[in-house]
């Protein structure tokens, strides 16, 4: 190798050891400056940068890529702290899952024989009407005219009290108090009819009572042969 050579590989191999000097120190000066501290003066990032082949501006975009990663690794760096604290809350889901999963067998096991026999019930329920027009058709003749005669007396009560009640509400609009105070006097007031009226209302008010006790008398013996309808 000549010594020109050896010049060369000096030298080039001197270079080359500046420029690993250079990049180091400005990735350094990069770290060190995103890790939270005060820029370092200026002619110090322009010197480190000059010395990296790279300029002020290059070292400002670097130190914000820095200070991303930092932030970055930091919530990276909690994320096993996290997903511990998953797997414990995933055990606590699943125990209480398991008591919610045994509470709803246990609901399931003491429902299910009661639905059962509500849903056989309800099966023979539904069967009652057809049950009762059997029994009604096949009654004894006695039984049948029992219920029609209860059934006219029933019809005669509750037209007696709607008669009373009638003659009552006619009586007090046409033979009012007030309806003798305005017209007493005049020419075409007929008092006797008015006293009429008067009189019908009192009876009338007077039998209403018993009228009524007639009625529910009459609606009970009704029901009451209906019954027997239903009797073996």
């Amino acid at each position: 190798m000549s010594i020109a050579e050896q010049i060369r590989q000096e030298s080039d191999a001197r270079e080359s050891a500046r420029r690993q000097r250079g990049a180091e120190a400005y990735r350094a000066l990069v770290k060190a400056t995103a890790a939270g501290g005060k820029p370092p003066a200026f002619e110090k990032i322009e010197q480190t940068a000059a010395a990296a082949g790279k300029s002020v501006q290059d070292f400002a975009s670097d130190v914000e890529k820095q200070e991303r990663r930092v932030a970055t690794a930091a919530r990276f760096q909690k994320i096993p702290d996290k997903r511990a604290r998953r797997a414990e809350l995933q055990q606590a889901l699943d125990a209480h899952n398991a008591k919610l999963d045994e509470a709803i067998e246990r609901h399931r096991q003491a429902c299910e024989p009661l639905v059962s026999e509500a849903n056989e019930l309800d099966r023979a329920i539904d069967a009652a009407d057809a049950l009762k027009r059997e029994l009604t058709a096949t009654a004894g003749p006695d039984v049948v005219a029992a219920i029609d005669a209860a059934g006219a007396e029933h019809q005669q009560a509750d037209a007696a009290v709607r008669q009373a009640r009638q003659e009552i509400e006619i009586a007090r609009g046409n033979g009012s108090e007030q309806l003798l105070e305005r017209h007493a006097g005049k020419p075409g007031f007929d008092h006797q009819h008015h006293q009429r009226i008067v009189a019908a209302a009192k009876a009338a008010e007077a039998a209403l009572p018993g009228l009524e006790q007639d009625l529910v008398d009459a609606e009970a013996k009704y029901h009451a042969a209906q019954a027997q309808q239903l009797e073996p």
